[in-house]
């Protein structure tokens, strides 16, 4: 399983780059919801998950995703 978020992961960023928020957004939860015990990759994904919802524009997932990020790093 840890490949695989890696790998969606990295997708997903490439979808970001691409401005192709919409499926980066979707390859982000897919990872997240994996049962995967790698802080920084959960860390990592949280991350990306809030930078793409604000990039959009969409606020309240922003910072849904945001204070996810801040408990998990804290």
């Amino acid at each position: 399983m840890l490949r695989y978020a890696k790998s969606l992961l990295l997708m997903a960023k490439s979808f970001q780059t691409e401005s192709n928020f919409e499926k980066a957004i979707s390859h982000l939860k897919m990872a997240y919801e994996l049962e995967i015990e790698d802080s920084k990759l959960k860390s990592n994904i949280l991350y990306h998950l809030s930078r793409a919802y604000r990039l959009i524009g969409d606020y309240e997932n922003f910072n849904k995703y945001a204070d996810m990020y801040f408990e998990l790093e804290a």
